[in-house]
């Protein structure tokens, strides 16, 4: 018989703590529940995530739950599964008395004592790992074990917990809430350390964010980057991270090896994965903030070393490997999973993948995927199915931009970018990029000298996007372009570009022209069996006849669409007829189906997520409101104006200018102005949901306890910078972000005071700031 002997010493041992544990408030008490309803609790995560510090405080927490204290192992120097036993009996302080097995003597220890094991590091050593707590637990009633691992153990009863990065201050973050944040906290404790008196500051804090929010939260990398401050400022740190490695390569003694560097970190986690799982994550790579199964497998499939004839693993499969090794991170997106990568992770497998294969290749086939996903949306885009469409699309929006820069990259792309352009056409809108998809195809256009059907279908798109936005003369130039190439091409080609010219004709005020212009278009679009274009131009002659005050034509011209359109249960063109359909009602008295119709083509849109479109209703809902409720109706001018960009307001000025001026002076004349700018800024204030549920009567907006900001507090820090005489550049660099991110703050502040120039912002804010 086995007799183990425990040395004296305190119950339980874990390593001591040489620095304070910041965060994890949340996790902590999981680990614990966790715990209290299962033996088996495994922390998975990224190496670098904080795992084992996440281990070591539940551990000490539930020191006095455990009779017998909780132990921890570490098991990142063992290599060989053998003497895994062996190592937890000596972390243990047990010596064999006999010459039995390590694991006879560690099930003879534990069997009746109740007591909690720390496993650290199993990554490497997992089946072992999961054979030996599996035949404890069996024996050992009283035993429960927490262990980490980059991925799970698989055992029976096993409760997982993943252990994510440090939640990182959003750009918008209050000033005063950074302070609060984790990743922020960990920064600066670490830093204060090496450099005694650094304290987050007024004039430091948005710099410290930005350094947090590069390096994604994890307490690895910012330890790592924090030590710098002894060295650089806060700006060079920062722009140092452009590359992830480059500062973060400290060397300190207290760290194992593994963690020394966040790279030899990735590379130990690397160094654990088969040959499948690595050729995976070199390829992922590829993929920008996020992909689907299907995207992963023709991307990795089509690869130069895959024979389709030959085994190899199912890429699910792999897939779900690298899942369970914390190297992807599994989204939920509604019914779809989406994967990501951590781009420090990301990054090292674009440099491995650049060691070992053709990097144009493979973003070559990365083009290739998300060029046919797009031709597979225009073939399924007359449904039911619109919405998922919308809602994949968009989530692959940073995909289909590394499409296209791979498109204007290399000669004899470009086509197939011009394609990709025009698949996306009423996504631009209802995404809210109608400028970016017209800077896609002017750079695009530039460099296609072809006389290609997809140029002409990037010129139909191209062209309604210029009228939409209010720039005729953008437009001018496109369509003599487009009807010097429709001469090459028979129908229905050449009668897109026709379509767009009615297009214009109708913003010009010439409706008969473009009345003209769609008949022929339509004749063409029946002709070739298109129902996608039938339905469009049917609402641009509807349009054109309401604008035109023949309200009875209008609304027969939305009758034919919705036949077209409701029997495949299609939304876009449907919500457009409707849209319409409401408007001409309203015109002709009857407010009650008015409404009816615009609720019908609100909800059509807000399924879509049609941001542009939701803004035409809410517009129409207040023009009805005016006739008999003038608060309502003044409420919904301000819901309507809060949602507005500068892009929608040049698309409807040429058209529908004259019905809002109606509508708002009738409005505010029954209200008076105090009263008027009152519900206004009420319906400015509304959240984006609130706003919806009052415009399609499901609830009142509670009164305003006081009067609405009108700007964010991020574009209420611009527009001060702003007023101090920065520009656009200068401003990004003060507050640490993109360029363009400090654009859009400032054409929003235009936008919401209605203001024409930069020296207006200033003389607000001089008149803000002398009033309090």
């Amino acid at each position: 018989m086995t007799r183990s002997v425990r040395l004296r010493g305190p119950v339980g041992a874990l390593p001591a703590e040489l620095t304070s544990f910041i965060g994890r408030r949340r996790e902590l008490s999981e680990v614990r529940r966790l715990l209290s309803v299962s033996r088996s609790v495994t922390l998975t995560g990224l190496g670098g995530v904080g795992k084992t510090r996440l281990a070591v405080q539940a551990g000490t927490a539930l020191q006095r739950t455990f009779a017998d204290g909780v132990w921890f192992v570490d098991l990142a120097a063992v290599d060989d599964p053998q003497v895994l036993a062996q190592t937890i009996c000596s972390s243990l302080g047990l010596r064999g008395q006999v010459t039995t097995s390590d694991m006879d003597a560690l099930v003879d220890h534990l069997r009746s004592r109740n007591l909690l094991l720390v496993l650290d590091n199993c990554e490497h050593l997992v089946a072992a790992c999961a054979a030996l707590a599996e035949e404890l637990l069996r024996a050992c009633p009283g035993l429960s074990i927490l262990a980490t691992s980059r991925e799970t153990l698989g055992i029976r009863g096993e409760n997982v917990l993943s252990v994510t990065p440090l939640p990182v201050p959003d750009e918008d973050v209050a000033s005063a809430g950074v302070s609060q944040n984790d990743a922020v906290r960990l920064f600066c404790d670490r830093a204060s350390a090496v450099l005694p008196g650094f304290a987050l500051t007024t004039d430091n804090r948005a710099a410290v964010a930005a350094i947090c929010r590069r390096l994604e939260g994890i307490p690895l990398a910012v330890e790592l980057a924090a030590t710098w401050v002894r060295v650089l400022s806060l700006t060079q740190i920062l722009e140092q991270l452009t590359n992830h490695y480059r500062l973060l390569n400290i060397r300190g003694r207290s760290l194992p090896e593994r963690h020394r560097t966040l790279r030899a970190c990735i590379e130990w986690t690397h160094g654990l994965c088969t040959s499948a799982e690595q050729s995976v994550w070199a390829q992922a790579a590829v993929f920008r903030e996020g992909f689907e199964l299907d995207a992963i497998d023709a991307v990795y499939l089509a690869g130069p070393e895959h024979d389709r004839d030959s085994p190899h693993p199912p890429v699910v499969d792999i897939v779900a490997s690298l899942v369970d090794k914390s190297i992807l991170i599994r989204d939920e997106r509604g019914t779809r999973v989406r994967y990501r990568m951590l781009e420090t992770i990301r990054q090292y497998g674009e440099e491995r993948i650049q060691e070992t294969e053709d990097w144009t290749a493979l973003r070559r086939r990365h083009r290739d995927f998300y060029a046919d996903l797009l031709a597979r949306a225009e073939a399924d885009w007359h449904g039911s199915r619109q919405a998922e469409w919308i809602s994949r699309l968009r989530d692959e929006y940073a995909n289909l931009r590394a499409a296209l820069e791979f498109c204007l990259s290399r000669p004899g792309e470009v086509d197939i970018g011009l394609r990709i352009v025009a698949d996306v056409h009423e996504k631009w809108p209802i995404w809210g990029l109608m400028s970016e998809g017209r800077q896609w195809l002017d750079r695009l256009l530039a460099v296609s000298p072809r006389r290609s059907q997809a140029r002409v279908r990037a010129l139909h798109t191209g062209i309604w996007l210029a009228i939409a936005q209010g720039d005729r003369d953008r437009a001018a130039v496109l369509l003599d372009q487009g009807r010097d190439l429709a001469r090459d091409f028979d129908e229905p080609a050449a009668a897109l570009i026709r379509l767009v010219s009615g297009y214009d004709a109708m913003y010009a005020g010439d409706f008969a022209g473009a009345v003209e212009a769609y008949d022929k278009a339509l004749v063409a679009f029946r002709a070739a069996g298109d129902l996608r274009f039938q339905a469009e131009t049917l609402n641009l002659l509807a349009l054109c006849h309401f604008v035109a005050d023949d309200t009875e034509r209008a609304l027969a011209y939305c009758a034919d669409c919705l036949a077209i359109t409701q029997p495949t249960q299609e939304s876009w063109s449907r919500s457009r007829a409707l849209w319409i359909a409401g408007m001409a009602r309203w015109r002709q008295g009857t407010g009650r189906e008015a409404t009816r119709l615009e609720r019908e083509s609100l909800q059509l849109r807000s399924e879509l997520d049609d941001q542009f479109g939701i803004t035409l209703c809410l517009e129409a809902l207040a023009w009805i409101a005016a006739d008999n409720d003038p608060r309502r109706a003044a409420l919904l001018f301000g819901v309507a104006a809060r949602r507005s960009e500068v892009i929608f307001i040049a698309a409807i000025t040429p058209l529908l200018s004259a019905f809002h001026q109606d509508c708002e002076t009738r409005t505010r004349h029954a209200l008076g102005n105090e009263r008027f700018q009152a519900a206004y800024d009420h319906g400015m204030s509304l959240t984006a949901s609130a706003a919806l549920r009052y415009a399609r009567y499901e609830e009142s907006p509670a009164e305003p306890t006081s009067k609405p900001t009108p700007l964010t507090r991020r574009e209420h820090e611009v527009a001060t910078l702003v007023a101090q005489g920065m520009t656009n550049k200068e401003i990004a660099k003060k507050l640490f972000i993109a360029q363009r991110t400090a654009e859009s703050h400032v054409e929003n502040i235009l936008t919401k005071m209605g203001f024409t120039s930069r020296t207006q912002i200033a003389g607000w804010m001089a008149e803000t700031q002398s009033t309090g």
